[in-house]
């Protein structure tokens, strides 16, 4: 019975619901309860820390997996690319475009907090080196976690579309944590909550693909726009 326990305890679901909800509760402390503490800085460094290593420890010393799965794909590599960037542009146009709505109006009205958390992070004078840091840098970390582990890993054990929506819900958790912090709740889950619908896109891509990069790809493009947006609100 003990060993029938200890075996449940330590199953791949075990190692990917960690992967799953890790980054959101991290982010809870490091973005809500620290703030721009010591311990909120060296909390936000220790997730990065995990989204980084935490695949390469379950692929290759727990499942004994090679990282990344690979998936099965009959589309050309440069056609990936052309592919993500397409999907890219359409999330980065829509981004835009709902700058005119009431959105737009709502992001204004919080440009003070924007404004004052980028003074926090002292990278006012720098940001658009931080911008293409984040667009490009960190989306990468976050499609070779995101889609490149859990999604890959789900997609062999649940029914497709499960692992696709898991997987995209997973991924918009923290970015609802961040998202609370400069809008109303009921806006935050809305405006953080969508961040689900890209998820699922690029984790389509990834299955069709059989790889994250052109997914990576449309994830810059992404960012790019919302980077954008960040400057006109921060440098009015």
């Amino acid at each position: 019975m003990i060993g029938r326990e200890k075996k449940r305890l330590i199953s791949p679901g075990s190692y990917l619901a960690v992967a799953a909800l890790l980054p959101f509760v991290g982010s809870l402390y490091y973005f809500v309860f620290a703030g721009d503490s010591l311990l909120g800085r060296v909390c936000y460094g220790l997730v990065k820390g995990f989204t980084l290593f935490w695949p390469l420890i379950v692929s290759y010393w727990i499942l004994k997996q090679p990282f990344p799965l690979r998936q099965d794909s009959r589309i050309p590599f440069l056609r990936s690319l052309v592919e993500g960037g397409f999907v890219g542009l359409t999330i980065g146009t829509v981004i835009l475009l709902a700058m005119m709505t009431p959105l737009g109006a709502l992001a204004r009205d919080s440009a003070d907090a924007i404004g004052g958390k980028v003074d926090d992070l002292g990278i006012r004078a720098h940001y658009w080196a931080f911008a293409l840091l984040l667009s490009f840098g960190h989306s990468l970390l976050e499609e070779y976690y995101w889609r490149g582990f859990l999604f890959a890993q789900l997609v062999t054990r649940i029914p497709r579309y499960w692992a696709h929506i898991i997987a995209g819900v997973a991924f918009s958790l923290h970015h609802i944590v961040i998202c609370t912090q400069y809008f109303n709740l009921g806006w935050g889950i809305l405006l953080g909550g969508s961040v689900a619908i890209a998820g699922i896109l690029w984790s389509i891509l990834y299955q069709r693909h059989g790889h994250f990069w052109g997914a990576w790809i449309s994830h810059i493009l992404a960012d790019l726009a919302l980077m954008y947006i960040g400057a006109q609100l921060i440098f009015p």
